[in-house]
C-alpha cells in the first residue's frame, strides 16, 4: 500500500537567481523544492520556487530599505536602473528626479542628473553609489541619517504631500485605508509588499 508519507517525500536543492540587484547582493535565494510524483515511470516534477517579487514585478524597492543607513536612496537607485534598462513601469516616470527623489539629492548635496548620469554610465552597487555621493556631496553622520528617515517614514502625514496621500489613496480605490498614512505606507500598499 502507498503511504502517506512516502506520498509527501521530496528532494529540495538550494539555489540562487543569477540575478544582481541594486546593492549587489543577489535576491532570489531560496530552496528549490521538487515533488516526484511517478506516473508511468515518468517523472513529472512539480515545483514551487520562494524568491523575492520585484524581480518579477520590476517595481522599485520599498521606500523603507536601507543603503548605508539610509532609506529611500536604494528606491530611488532602482527607478533610475529600471529607467535606463527599459523595465521600468511608466506610472513611475514623471516623478523620475522629483518628489523625494529631489529632497534625497538636495540632501546629500548631489544633482540629480548627475547621479543619474553616473548610476547609468558607471554602474556601481548602492553602497558603492552612496560613497560617491558622500565623496561629491556630503557625507551623513547617525544624526543626519535619523532626521532624513524619519522624514521619509512620516512623509504625506500632515505636511506638503497630505493632499497628493488623499487624492492617490482615492485614485486607488483605497480611501477607506486609514491604517495608510504615508507616502511609504501607499507605496508599499500599491506595489504589492503589504496587503
Amino acid at each position: 500500500m502507498f503511504s502517506s508519507q512516502s506520498w509527501l517525500n521530496f528532494h529540495s536543492y538550494p539555489f540562487e537567481l543569477a540575478k544582481t540587484y541594486g546593492d549587489g547582493q543577489v535576491i532570489g535565494i531560496g530552496t528549490l523544492v521538487v515533488y516526484p510524483w511517478v506516473a508511468e515511470w515518468n517523472l513529472f516534477p512539480l515545483f514551487a520556487v520562494k524568491n523575492d517579487p520585484t524581480i518579477l514585478s520590476m517595481k522599485p524597492r520599498s521606500p523603507l530599505d536601507k543603503t548605508g543607513g539610509m532609506m529611500w536612496f536604494p528606491r530611488m537607485l532602482d527607478k533610475i536602473r529600471l529607467h535606463a534598462r527599459g523595465e521600468l513601469e511608466e506610472a513611475y516616470h514623471g516623478n523620475l528626479g522629483n518628489g523625494i527623489d529631489t529632497f534625497c539629492c538636495d540632501y546629500l548635496r548631489i544633482d540629480y542628473p548627475v547621479l543619474s548620469r553616473r548610476v547609468r554610465d558607471e554602474g556601481g552597487t548602492d553602497a558603492e553609489t552612496l560613497e560617491w555621493c558622500f565623496a561629491n556631496g556630503r557625507a551623513l553622520n547617525r544624526g543626519d541619517l535619523f532626521v532624513w528617515n524619519n522624514f521619509v517614514t512620516k512623509f504625506g502625514w500632515n505636511d506638503i504631500a497630505s493632499k497628493r496621500l488623499i487624492a492617490q489613496k482615492a485614485d486607488l480605490g483605497l480611501a477607506d485605508r486609514h491604517d495608510i498614512r504615508t507616502m511609504p505606507e501607499l507605496f508599499d500598499v500599491e506595489e504589492g509588499r503589504v496587503p
